[in-house]
């Protein structure tokens, strides 16, 4: 599904709802590994000599949700597994996408205000900033 159709599912619903939604577990984010790998067609033991792990059994951790990884060990699997952030993470992508879109409109309502147009330079071009990094991260994405 495109970020665009999940985007206008997220906004025709009730935001509450968004809010509500709890966080993958552990568990499925493990889960989520473990597909990325089968998906790159690689065995525990493969990734781990590909991954630079010593043992085996770190790769069943992480598949099993028992460790999570970091943000090198995030970009290695990454790569390893030939998946964007998005395919590898989709549940947590997912997740923070409708937050994201949530915050959105909460920040546009806030720009509505009439004392945003007369707040002080600074402030208008962060948000300005912020908007534009959140677009090129869409669009790599």
């Amino acid at each position: 599904m495109s970020d665009e159709l999940i985007e206008n599912d997220i906004q025709a619903s009730a935001p509450e709802s968004i809010v509500e939604q709890e966080v993958p577990t552990r568990q499925e984010i493990g889960e989520d590994i473990r597909a990325a790998r089968k998906a790159a067609s690689l065995s525990a033991a493969e990734a781990r000599k590909l991954l630079g792990l010593d043992d085996v059994k770190k790769v069943y951790r992480y598949e099993a949700g028992e460790r999570i990884p970091g943000l090198q060990m995030t970009i290695q699997m990454s790569q390893v597994y030939n998946s964007s952030l998005k395919e590898l993470f989709p549940n947590l992508w997912n997740f923070h996408a409708k937050q994201i879109v949530v915050r959105r409109q909460k920040l546009t309502e806030s720009h509505r205000d009439p004392g945003f147009r007369n707040a002080p330079r600074g402030r208008r071009a962060n948000w300005e900033l912020e908007e534009q990094q959140q677009e090129e991260l869409h669009d790599e994405g």
